[in-house]
Formats: C-alpha cells, sequence, structure tokens
C-alpha cells in the first residue's frame, strides 16, 4: 500500500454520536472515529484541519453514498464537532464524480466557516477544485471553483492532491501534481507535464478565475524538479516554497521514471507585475541531503522552513531549511530514522503533514516502524513522534504512540496533522480500525481512523 498510489450533496448528513475517550491500552492515543466504507466513508489519507470553533474536517478517499465510481464510493467531507468532552461525527458531502471524486487531502477553512479543498479526480477528468458552505438544517452546498480539464491539461494542470493555501491576498494557492505541459513519458511520473503552481483569485461576480504561477516541464525536470504532490507554503515575505518529489540533477535512481532526480526545494517570488519567478533552491542528491522530499513545508517565524524526506539518510529524515540572505538555504537534520532490520522501535519512512504546537514543538508521522503489531510484523506498523527544541540548536525526538494495525490505525500517513486548543495532536489513518462490520476496499487492512493523542 502507497499513499499517493470521485456530487450532490448527500442523501441526508450521517450522524454517529458522541464518542466517550477510548484510549488505546497504556497509550495516549484516543479513538474518535472508526470508518466503516458506507456513509461515513473510508481510507483517510488526509488529517484533518481544525476551524475557528476547534471543529475539524477532513476527507475520505473512498467511500459515500454515490456509485459513480464503483462500488467503493467517490470519497467524503466529513466534519467533528466538539460535544462537551467528545465529538460528534458526521459525514457533510458526498462526491458524486461529476463534482470531485477521491480526494487525498483535508479542507482550509476561511474566517465565516466555508471550507476550499481540492479532489484529484472527477469533474472533466482531472480534478476540482471545491467550496462547501454551511446552509440552513446543518446541511452543507457544495460549488466547484474550478475544473482541471483533460483537454487543457497541458496548460491548466492535472491531479490536485494536495490542501490549498490561503494568500496574503484572500487568494488561494495549491499545486497539481501533473499537467503544465512540456512533455509526457511511459514510466515517468509526469503526464502532459510534471505539474503546476496555480493561484485561483474571486472575481467581483463571484466566480473564480484560475492562473497557472509555474509550470514544471518534463524537459527541465533535472533543472526544475518535477512531480508536485504537496502543497506550497507562503513565508513571511510573500514567497510561496515548495518540494517536488522527483526531479533534480541526482543521479540516484529514486523512482521517478523519466523525470529522474531525486525531488528539489523551489521558491516562487512575486515579480510585481502578477507574474511570479521560481527559483530551485536546493537539490536533494543522495544520503548527505536525504532524497525523496515525503511532505509539505511549515515555517516558523523566522522563515525556517521544515519537512521530510522518505529516504536516506537513515530511514527517512526530518529537515530544516534556513534561508540565507544571498537566497540559498543551508540544511540540517533535526532527527535521522536509523536503519534497522527487525524492532525498529524509531519509526521508518516519515511520511505526511507536520505540524507546530505553541510551544515549537513538530509532530509528524512515519509510515511504518515502531516494532508493534501484528499485519506489520516485524518492523511496526508506524507511530507519531514529537521533536522537542533543547534551546541550544539541537531536537530531541518522543514516539507519542506505536501503531499497532488493529482498531488504533495502521500506517498513519496524514496529509495534514493539527494541534487543537488543549495542544493535543489530531490526525488520520488510512488504514486500521474494524476489521470485522466495515465495507471496506481493502477488508484486510481495515477502513481508517480518525485519532487524538495526547503529548
Amino acid at each position: 500500500m502507497n499513499r499517493r498510489n470521485r456530487i450532490a450533496a448527500a442523501a441526508a448528513i450521517c450522524l454517529i454520536g458522541t464518542l466517550p475517550a477510548a484510549h488505546a491500552a497504556g497509550d495516549a492515543e484516543t479513538v474518535l472515529h472508526t470508518f466503516t466504507g458506507h456513509a461515513d466513508g473510508a481510507v483517510a489519507f488526509s488529517g484533518v484541519t481544525v476551524d475557528k470553533h476547534g471543529n475539524m474536517f477532513g476527507t475520505t478517499n473512498k467511500g459515500g453514498s454515490s456509485t459513480a465510481c464503483g462500488d467503493d464510493g467517490c470519497g467524503t467531507v466529513f466534519e467533528m464537532i466538539r460535544n462537551g468532552g467528545g465529538w460528534t461525527f458526521q459525514s457533510i458531502y458526498a462526491f458524486q464524480l461529476s463534482d470531485g471524486a477521491e480526494p487525498w487531502s483535508a479542507p482550509i477553512a476561511d474566517a465565516h466557516g466555508n471550507l476550499f479543498g481540492t479532489a484529484q479526480g472527477g469533474g472533466t477528468g482531472c480534478g476540482v477544485v471545491y467550496e462547501l458552505s454551511p446552509a440552513s438544517g446543518g446541511q452543507w452546498s457544495e460549488k466547484v471553483l474550478h475544473e482541471f480539464d483533460p483537454q487543457t491539461r497541458e496548460s491548466d494542470g492535472c491531479m490536485p492532491y494536495s490542501s490549498l493555501t490561503f494568500g496574503p491576498d484572500g487568494n488561494l494557492y495549491g499545486t497539481t501534481l501533473a499537467g503544465g505541459g512540456g512533455g509526457s513519458a511511459f514510466g515517468s511520473t509526469c503526464l502532459y507535464g510534471c505539474g503546476t503552481v496555480f493561484e485561483l483569485s474571486k472575481r467581483h461576480d463571484g466566480t473564480w478565475k484560475e492562473k497557472v504561477l509555474h509550470a514544471f516541464p518534463l524537459a527541465d525536470a533535472t533543472t526544475n524538479g518535477a512531480t508536485l504532490l504537496y502543497g506550497v507554503t507562503f513565508d513571511s515575505k510573500g514567497n510561496l516554497w515548495g518540494t517536488t518529489r522527483f526531479g533534480g540533477s541526482s543521479t540516484e535512481n529514486c523512482g521517478g521514471g523519466a523525470a529522474g532526480g531525486c525531488g528539489i526545494l523551489f521558491r516562487l517570488s512575486p515579480a510585481g507585475d502578477g507574474t511570479w519567478n521560481e527559483t530551485s533552491v536546493y537539490d536533494f542528491l543522495d544520503s548527505t541531503t536525504g532524497t525523496v522530499p515525503a511532505s509539505g513545508l511549515v515555517v516558523d517565524g523566522a522563515d525556517n522552513l521544515y519537512g521530510t524526506v522518505s529516504t536516506s539518510p537513515g530511514y527517512g529524515a526530518v529537515f530544516q531549511m534556513t534561508p540565507q540572505e544571498d537566497g540559498s538555504v543551508v540544511e540540517s537534520f533535526l532527527h535521522v530514522f536509523p536503519f534497522c532490520e527487525r524492532q525498529c522501535r524509531d519509526g521508518l519512512f516519515p511520511g505526511g503533514g507536520l505540524v507546530f504546537d505553541a510551544q515549537g514543538s513538530l509532530y509528524g508521522t512515519t509510515v511504518t516502524g515502531g516494532g508493534k503489531g501484528t499485519l506489520c510484523h516485524p518492523v511496526g506498523c508506524g507511530t507519531l513522534f514529537k521533536l522537542t527544541p533543547d534551546g541550544e540548536g539541537g531536537w530531541s525526538e518522543t514516539i507519542l504512540h506505536r501503531f499497532t494495525g488493529g482498531s488504533d490505525g495502521y500506517e498513519p500517513d496524514p496529509e495534514r496533522l493539527a494541534v487543537d486548543s488543549k495542544g493535543d495532536i489530531l490526525g488520520t489513518s488510512a488504514y486500521g480500525g474494524d476489521f470485522q462490520t466495515g465495507d471496506c476496499p481493502q477488508p484486510q487492512y481495515g477502513c481508517g481512523v480518525v485519532f487524538k493523542i495526547k503529548p
């Protein structure tokens, strides 16, 4: 299983009830919802976003009421509402293919409670950007803001996998995995181009206009990068930062096919005339730099950037990029997940998003490792880790939860983690949960869970 391998409104909101705090034995994890593969959805790669009221939102890649995508459904958007000491789960939207399908990322919320997100499939075939707005009676109304059209994918992009980002101007910014023009190759991750960074701005009539800020053509993959699986992040100066999974000048075989390379760090800077200038700032070359970026970036108050690489050094690492006055960056590793063969207690292959808490600690997940569980024996079913700064430039790691692959989740790889007002860590695991009564696309792995972990 690999993380990155379709509406009219749902006929009724699916209320599952208020859940008690059911901690995993001897651990700080609470399972807040177990997906069944029915109206509530299944396979939640998204992680969650928390709004100003403390409620959280995410998506499932499968499940829901539509059969337009097959028996497994087109995916859903869900909400978890705080209810005293517990949470109430409800599925607020079921995709129907024509308005999106199989989302991989969590929506983001504006100040008015509207949600904005992407679905990598559906629409006319290349995915959509959607808005969900609260309606009367607890319902939600959906509007497609932009369809990525297969007929225009070489200029427009195709397959938006990642979450969106609000800009200082209130516009929406995101990425597409493919499209953008400049070539396609069999065996490559590049399909009609190696991806785009796009902007959506609202017109006076309420419609939205899409503009491609930068395209990543196959022919330029060695210098420009290729395959944008994750979103973009603003720094305090108004620059957009992101990573490509492949491309760049590395001669290592990192699985990018014709695109080659092991990924780059890039910066998009506004030129002042509505255009943006792209700079390939850093090449992920080998075990000294890390290879294959495995998450979006988060930025601190000093504009330092943090992310993960999934392969080398060790079995992946968390990195920091410190911008320099000349526009370059200096990379350092906060934590390296060491090589191991059995009982890999520290975790293997970090993936999914990182998140800061109010004290400046970082949280993330590893897809495997941890040394617990039977489905993924002997290395383990994944971990959730905390990295704490020591005040002298170093960071210490704490494993907060080792997933067993059972009711607590399996292979956690949430695109976004969140920290709530109590400092608890919120996220999803696409697999694990209920192996007995669910209708999961892969019953042997479960339908996934929403979890809370107390640091």
